[in-house]
């Protein structure tokens, strides 16, 4: 179950666990993808070939979203790189779920996202595939929350689009 709510959900929760005393860092974890309720999930591949990409459509619904949340953008240094530890770790770890021992390029894989899995990343992992969509939202909500941030907690079981994250209304017009 490889969403974006599932990833979200899954890099708040490494963060909850690897920097506990650091609220901001689960707070910023957690709200890295939420632009990609507007955008949508974009390939590395076409962001590394498009390369205006990133400064022309993901930055400014990223800035957007992070203000709408209360959150700064860009993420001040120590915690962006921190999030993009744990992004690129919860990348590895959900490979690995896909993937599995018998995937050929799997430990070169596994390296470039931080080496063999620890005993409490499988059970985090393990953890976040049972939660159902309500419950990872709420995950995510209270790891932002948690930084300063502000998400609703219930959605009356509704996830999977900007209008039921709490950021109903805005358009890309909104970015002007």
């Amino acid at each position: 179950d490889a969403t974006v709510l599932h990833h979200l959900a899954l890099c708040a929760k490494l963060a909850q666990h690897r920097w506990s005393g650091k609220p901001g860092i689960a707070a910023y974890a957690a709200a890295h993808d939420l632009h990609e309720a507007y955008v949508g999930e974009i390939p590395k591949g076409l962001k590394l070939a498009v390369s205006d990409f990133g400064l022309l459509v993901e930055t400014p619904w990223e800035a957007y979203v992070h203000a709408a949340v209360g959150l700064a953008f860009p993420r001040p240094g120590s915690i962006g790189e921190a999030v993009d530890e744990i992004d690129s770790r919860a990348v590895g770890i959900e490979v690995d779920s896909v993937g599995g021992e018998g995937w050929v390029q799997r430990d070169y894989f596994m390296e470039r996202h931080g080496g063999p899995l620890q005993d409490y990343e499988r059970v985090i992992a393990m953890e976040v595939v049972e939660l159902s969509d309500v419950a990872r939202w709420r995950a995510v909500a209270s790891a932002v929350n948690s930084g300063g941030g502000r998400l609703p907690l219930e959605l009356d079981g509704r996830v999977g689009n900007p209008a039921r994250i709490g950021l109903a209304g805005h358009r890309q017009s909104d970015l002007s």
